[in-house]
């Protein structure tokens, strides 16, 4: 399972899992109808409370929303999230979310997906 770094796909491995999450607002806008408020929000109140705010439910329903592969019940990635501490998958989700707000990779290492433009070709007839 690969994902694409260009469009800002992270590998993120969750119990011995290897979830592909795709940071796009499309999946954004699904998480936020799912938790019942924005991500900026939910983002700032787990901070705030992470063991209330941020349940395993709401970890493993983000997780299954984000996940382009492989597809699980949100049951079993819960009992992923537990194995795997649910402050890392927290962190692990707040990068893909700060991928699809602001197109930059923090973790990118090569520079090729950190949402620049690429230089404009010379097109002139000289």
């Amino acid at each position: 399972m690969s994902a694409n770094k260009v469009r800002g796909e992270k590998v993120v491995s969750i119990g011995g899992t290897d979830f592909v999450l795709v940071p796009s607002f499309k999946r954004l806008a699904k998480v936020e109808a799912a938790i019942g408020m924005s991500i900026v929000q939910f983002i700032s109140e787990a901070r705030e409370n992470m063991p209330a705010r941020a349940g395993l439910v709401e970890l493993a329903g983000i997780v299954q929303l984000l996940a382009r592969e492989p597809k699980l019940e949100a049951e079993k990635i819960g009992e992923k999230v537990v194995t795997e501490g649910a402050v890392k998958v927290l962190l692990e989700i707040v990068k893909v979310i700060s991928i699809a707000l602001t197109g930059e990779d923090a973790d990118d290492e090569d520079g090729d997906a950190e949402g620049k433009p690429a230089p404009e070709e010379d097109t002139s007839d000289d």
